[in-house]
């Protein structure tokens, strides 16, 4: 990976608010660029709590790799400094729904969806 990935890859993730994190997952997720922008999550939050929304809105399903590697990661930072984790999926009722279903049974206790990151930011701003 070129400098130039990396740094656009570490752009998509920003503190949106004091103590909120946005995560804009790319259009075809990889385990690579899921390293460098988690370790971007970690280097904004700095250990303090944050909450966490990943704009999953204009990406495709993960692979199943990549979903193991989301799910160790989640389950290892949850109950650190991670408080709170959030999904924009865009405005079907139906994937949001079935989404919150299948990430609460692969193990994401805490994690909600959205239609909108404008609704994201009303329940998850600290």
């Amino acid at each position: 990976m070129s400098a130039e990935e990396r740094d656009a890859l570490r752009a998509r993730v920003t503190l949106h608010a004091p103590g909120l994190i946005l995560f804009r997952e790319q259009p075809v997720v990889a385990i690579a660029a899921l390293e460098v922008m988690f370790e971007r999550v970690e280097e904004l939050s700095a250990g303090a709590p944050y909450r966490l929304i990943i704009d999953v809105s204009s990406s495709k399903r993960p692979g199943p790799a990549e979903s193991e590697w989301i799910l160790r990661w989640y389950k290892r930072n949850l109950g650190t400094s991670l408080e709170a984790f959030g999904l924009v999926t865009g405005n079907n009722r139906l994937i949001n729904t079935a989404l919150t279903f299948l990430a609460r049974s692969a193990g994401f206790p805490g994690v909600q969806t959205f239609p909108s990151l404008e609704d994201a930011e009303r329940t998850l701003l600290p």
